[in-house]
C-alpha cells in the first residue's frame, strides 16, 4: 500500500510540473534566457550529409520549448549528426558526428566557447579528471584524449574496434565495441589497452548499477539470427555473472539507468525495463512501440520521467513522448529531426 501511496504522488506531482495533456510553449527568440531550475537539452542528429542537425532546450521550471538554440545563438548551423551531449566542469560538449567535432558551449549563453576537432567519427565523450577527458569514434579503432584546459586531442588509444558508449571506474574505461563481441578495458593510468570483457554481438551501452555492478547491451543482428543480450559484468569478480538473451526481433539499443541506479531502461521497438533488485525479475515490455518508431531514451534523474522520441519516417520532425516511470502517458512535443539523446541540466 506504501507503495502504491508513493506511485500515485509521483504521478501526482509530474502531473503538476506538466498536466497530461499540456504541451510546452514554443519560444524562438535570438538569445534566450538560461533556465534557472533545471532544463532538457535535447539532440536532434539531422539527416546524414544534410547539415541539419540541431539543439532543443526545454526550460522544465517555465515548461517553454526552445528550437535551433545553437544556431539562434551563434549564427550558424550545429552540423551533421548530433551524436550525443555531456556536460564537463560546467560546459556543455556537442558531438557533432559527421561534422568530426565537438562544440563547447557555456550553458549560460548557449554560445560556442571551442571546437575540439580532428575527429574520425565522435561518438560520447567522458570526463577522466579535471584535465583530461576521452572520446570514442567510428571508423578509428581509436579512443582520443582531449585536453580540457586547451580543447584539443592531446592523445589516442588504439582499440580493435569501432567504439560506441563508454564509462569510467577505478581509473579504467570500459569501451564498447560496436563491430565486435568484446568490451574493452583500458588502464587509465597508463592509458593503454590491458583486456577485454566477451559479450554477445554489437555491444553499444554501459551503465553502472549500485552495487558497481556494469550492465552492458549488445544490439544483436537480428538480420542474421543474433538476439540482443544484456550482460552484467561482476565489479569484484571482475567476470561476467548474468546474461539474458533477449528473444526479440529487433535491435537493443540506449541502455539506460535511474537515479537510484536499480533500474534499467533501453530500446528494442518498444520500452524495456528490468529491475535489478530483484535477482528473478525478467525484462517487462513497459510502454509498446506500435505505429511508433522509438529512437532516443532519457531518464530524468530527479524525477525517473522516461523521454523517448519516436523518429516516425526520419524525415519529419521528432515527437518526444513523455512516461513516468511505471509506463504511464504524461505528455508529449516536437523536436527536431531524428531525436537521438537527452541530457538533464540542473545547474
Amino acid at each position: 500500500m506504501k507503495q502504491q501511496i508513493l506511485t500515485y504522488l509521483l504521478i501526482g506531482q509530474l502531473c503538476w510540473l506538466f498536466s497530461c495533456d499540456d504541451k510546452p510553449n514554443i519560444v524562438a527568440p535570438v538569445v534566450i534566457p538560461p533556465p534557472v531550475k533545471g532544463a532538457v537539452w535535447i539532440a536532434n542528429e539531422g539527416n546524414f550529409q544534410m547539415g541539419n542537425a540541431s539543439l532543443t532546450v526545454l526550460d522544465l521550471e517555465k515548461k517553454e520549448l526552445y528550437e535551433n538554440v545553437f544556431e539562434n545563438n551563434n549564427g550558424r548551423k550545429l552540423g551533421d549528426v548530433f551524436q550525443s551531449i555531456n556536460f564537463i566542469q560546467n560546459l556543455a560538449y556537442l558531438v557533432v558526428n559527421n561534422s568530426q567535432k565537438i562544440e563547447v558551449c557555456d550553458p549560460k549563453t548557449f554560445q560556442s566557447v571551442a571546437i575540439v576537432s580532428g575527429f574520425t567519427s565522435p561518438r560520447y565523450i567522458v570526463q577522466h579528471n579535471s584535465t583530461s577527458a576521452f572520446v570514442s569514434e567510428y571508423y578509428a579503432n581509436a579512443i582520443r584524449r582531449v585536453n580540457l584546459s586547451t580543447q584539443t586531442i592531446d592523445g589516442t588509444i588504439a582499440v580493435p574496434s569501432w567504439i560506441d558508449e563508454m564509462v569510467i571506474q577505478n581509473n579504467r574505461l570500459y569501451a564498447a565495441g560496436a563491430n565486435s563481441k568484446s568490451v574493452y578495458i583500458i588502464d587509465l593510468t597508463t592509458q593503454e589497452l590491458t583486456d577485454s570483457i566477451i559479450v554477445g554481438n554489437a555491444p553499444t551501452s554501459i551503465v553502472i548499477d549500485f552495487e558497481n555492478n556494469l550492465w552492458i547491451l549488445c544490439k544483436g543482428k537480428p538480420e542474421l539470427g543474433t538476439k540482443p543480450t544484456l550482460h552484467r559484468y561482476h565489479s569484484i569478480n571482475k567476470t561476467i555473472d548474468k546474461t539474458i538473451t533477449l528473444n526479440i526481433d529487433a535491435e537493443a539499443t540506449r541502455l539506460r539507468i535511474n537515479a537510484l541506479k536499480n533500474k534499467l531502461y533501453w530500446l528494442a521497438r518498444d520500452v524495456y525495463t528490468l529491475n535489478i533488485l530483484d535477482s528473478n525479475a525478467t525484462p517487462q515490455k513497459l510502454v509498446d512501440g506500435i505505429g511508433k518508431t522509438f529512437y532516443g531514451l532519457g531518464v530524468n534523474p530527479k524525477t525517473e520521467e522516461i523521454y523517448v522520441s519516436n523518429a516516425k519516417d526520419y524525415v519529419q520532425r521528432s515527437t518526444v513522448i513523455r512516461y513516468d516511470a511505471v509506463g504511464n502517458y504524461l505528455g508529449d512535443f516536437n523536436a527536431g529531426l531524428i531525436t537521438s539523446d537527452f541530457y538533464f541540466y540542473y545547474p
